[in-house]
């Protein structure tokens, strides 16, 4: 129930945004935003390895979710 709840949420969170920003920028920040929303669950509720490289990683996808506001024109 939680699951599907999320996925409305979500899909609702999208249809907003592009309202207001190109649909491609609006679909890389929502598949940015759920993947490092994923990885941040894997870490903290399932315990997988939270090594430097990895939150190096996860940080990386964060600062080019973060750049694409500049670039995006708006």
């Amino acid at each position: 129930m939680a699951f599907a709840a999320c996925i409305a949420l979500s899909s609702s969170c999208l249809n907003t945004a592009t309202k207001t920003i190109p649909v491609g920028t609006s679909y890389e920040v929502w598949a940015g935003f759920g993947a490092v929303g994923t990885a941040a669950v894997g870490l903290m509720l399932y315990g997988e390895a939270a090594n430097p490289a990895r939150i190096l990683l996860i940080l990386g996808i964060v600062a080019c979710i973060v750049g694409l506001k500049p670039v995006s024109g708006h």
